[in-house]
């Protein structure tokens, strides 16, 4: 179980998490740059503790941190469009 803080501010959110063996944080950076544009710049960092860390490979850890950025582009993506489908509807 990994336990997420966040923190939301206009134009970034912010977290950081725990669990067992690990810790992650990271920013998310929002910019609006027109009427359909927005500029979005997420960075994030994990470290792996204890016997987690031991074990992990770096082919193994690349491809949580591959798994996790997509799982972020897609609800970036999702967001994107459902604040698009609300201006439409006058929402």
């Amino acid at each position: 179980t990994l336990t997420v803080r966040l923190r939301e501010r206009p134009g970034l959110i912010t977290y950081d998490g725990a669990g067992k063996g690990i810790t992650a944080q990271g920013k998310i950076m929002i910019e609006a740059q027109g009427p359909t544009r927005t500029k979005i710049i997420m960075q994030t960092t994990g470290e792996l503790h204890g016997a987690v860390g031991v074990f992990a490979t770096e082919k193994m850890k690349r491809k949580r941190a591959l798994a996790k950025l997509s799982a972020d582009l897609n609800a970036a993506a999702r967001l994107a469009r459902a604040s698009a489908a609300a201006s439409r509807s006058g929402g």
